[in-house]
C-alpha cells in the first residue's frame, strides 16, 4: 500500500494570539472546549496574526487542527512530546464531518500538494481515475468544509476536470463560500472546469481578490471578470512563451480586456517564460495599445507586467535611449535601469493615478533557481515622477507583497 503524500496545509487566525481568535464571537464552539489544556498552553500562546502566514514555528504549532484524513502526522517544534500525543489522540478520533465545526471556524486556509515531492505516488496516468483517488476526495471534502473561510489558497496541479462534478457532489448541504474575499489557485493546468467551479462557489459580491497561475490562467481571468462584480485585485501567472517575436502576451491581454478591467485597483501579469527574441517595432505598437488601455482604467493604482529586456538586442536598446551602439555588448546596469525607468515613466504619464508600476524581469539564478526580480517604480512627492529601483525575491522565498502576490503589504507568504 502506498503511503499518503505530504500535504502542506495552513490555518490562519485573525490576529490575536489564541486559538479562539479564528472563531466568531468570544467563545469557541464546544468541541474546541474539549481540547486538552496543554494544547492551549503549548500552541495558542505562541500564535499571532503576522506569524501565521508562512513556514514559521508559530504556523506549525497552529497545525493543532490536523485532520487524520488529510495530514500524515502531527508535528510540533519546541514543544513537549505529550502535547503532540494528546493532540493526536484528540484529532485522530474524529472524522471530517465530526471536525466540521472546527473547519467552519477557519478564516484563512491553504491546501497545497507539491508535485515535485510526489514522483513515486502519482503518475500522469493516475491523475484521471478520480473515483479511485481517496486522497484528492479528502482534500475536496476539506475544502468544502471551510465554509466560512476569508482567504483560500488551493493547489490544483494534481487535479483534473473530472474532479469538478465530484466537488459539486461533496457535502452538497454545506454552504458555499459566502464570505471569501481572496482566492488563489495554482497549477491550473488540467482543471479549467474545476477552477471555474471554485470561482462560481464564491459570492460574486464578496470575492474581490483573485490570483491564478497555470496554462488556463488567461482563460479563467475572463471567468473571474464576469463573475466578480466588485473585483479589485487580479494577478495572472502564465507559463507559456510568446508565440513569436511579435507577440507580447501580457500587453495583448491588457489591451483586449480593457473594458472588463475598468474597476480593478491592482493588476499584475507575470510571464514565467517570456521568450528570448522580440521585435522592438512590435513591442512599441503593443506598448502604445497598452497605454491606451490603461487610460480606460481610472481605478488602477498598482500595475505590473512582464517586460524582459533580453528579448531585444543590446544595441537596439541603446539606440532607443539615444546612446551609441557598442557591438551588442551586454547592457550595463545603468543602461538597463535607464530603459526600464523610461518605460515606467511612460506608463505613469499615460495613467497619472498610478501610484506604483513594476516590470518583471529575470535577475539570474542562485543555487540553480531563478531569482524573481522587478524594477519597481513608486510615485514621488511631486505626484508625477516615478522613482525606480531594482527589487528581488530570493529563490524559495514566498512573498504575498505586490507584485509577487496581491496580499496586503503586511502579509507573509
Amino acid at each position: 500500500m502506498r503511503s499518503s503524500p505530504p500535504i502542506v496545509y495552513q490555518l490562519l487566525s485573525s490576529g490575536t494570539p489564541t486559538l479562539a481568535s479564528t472563531m466568531e464571537g468570544q467563545r469557541p464552539p464546544p468541541m474546541l472546549d474539549e481540547l486538552p489544556p496543554e494544547i492551549h498552553t503549548g500552541i495558542g500562546s505562541h500564535l499571532s496574526g503576522r506569524e501565521l502566514d508562512g513556514v514559521t514555528r508559530a504556523s506549525k504549532r497552529l497545525r493543532a487542527l490536523f485532520l487524520r484524513s488529510i495530514f500524515r502526522r502531527v508535528r510540533f517544534d519546541s514543544t513537549q512530546p505529550e502535547v503532540a500525543s494528546s493532540l493526536d489522540l484528540f484529532v485522530n478520533g474524529r472524522s471530517a464531518e465530526d471536525m466540521s465545526c472546527i473547519l467552519a471556524a477557519v478564516r484563512c486556509a491553504s491546501f497545497i500538494l507539491p508535485l515535485s515531492e510526489l514522483p513515486d505516488v502519482f503518475s500522469p496516468e493516475e491523475m484521471l481515475p478520480v473515483s479511485l483517488d481517496p486522497l484528492r476526495l479528502q482534500v475536496l471534502r476539506a475544502i468544502r468544509l471551510v465554509s466560512q473561510v476569508r482567504r483560500l489558497t488551493v493547489d490544483l496541479e494534481l487535479f483534473g476536470d473530472g474532479h469538478a462534478q465530484i466537488f459539486r457532489n461533496v457535502l452538497p448541504s454545506v454552504p458555499r463560500w459566502e464570505h471569501l474575499h481572496s482566492l488563489k489557485m495554482t497549477g491550473v493546468d488540467h482543471c479549467q472546469e474545476l477552477a471555474t467551479t471554485l470561482i462560481h462557489s464564491c459570492s460574486s459580491q464578496k470575492l474581490i481578490s483573485v490570483d491564478m497561475s497555470g496554462i488556463f490562467s488567461f482563460a479563467l481571468a475572463g471567468v473571474v471578470q464576469q463573475h466578480c462584480k466588485r473585483l479589485e485585485r487580479l494577478r495572472i501567472e502564465h507559463p507559456f512563451p510568446p508565440l513569436n517575436e511579435n507577440h507580447f502576451p501580457a500587453m495583448k491581454y491588457i489591451y483586449e480586456s480593457r473594458e472588463s478591467l475598468r474597476h480593478v485597483k491592482w493588476l499584475a501579469i507575470a510571464e514565467k517564460n517570456p521568450g528570448d527574441t522580440g521585435s522592438l517595432d512590435a513591442f512599441e505598437q503593443c506598448f502604445e495599445e497598452m497605454l491606451e488601455a490603461l487610460q480606460q482604467m481610472p481605478a488602477l493604482l498598482r500595475f505590473a507586467f512582464t517586460l524582459d529586456i533580453n528579448r531585444f538586442q543590446p544595441d537596439e536598446i541603446r539606440d532607443s535611449l539615444g546612446l551609441d551602439e557598442n557591438d551588442n555588448e551586454a547592457l550595463t546596469d545603468d543602461e538597463m535601469l535607464e530603459w526600464h525607468t523610461t518605460q515606467i515613466q511612460r506608463i505613469a504619464d499615460s495613467a497619472p493615478q498610478l501610484q506604483e508600476v513594476c516590470l518583471f524581469r529575470n535577475c539570474g539564478t542562485s543555487m540553480g533557481k531563478d531569482i524573481t526580480g522587478i524594477f519597481r517604480g513608486t510615485k514621488v512627492e511631486d505626484g508625477n515622477t516615478m522613482r525606480v529601483h531594482l527589487d528581488a525575491v530570493q529563490p524559495g522565498v514566498e512573498c504575498t507583497r505586490f507584485p509577487w502576490g496581491i496580499g496586503d503589504d503586511d502579509e507573509r507568504a
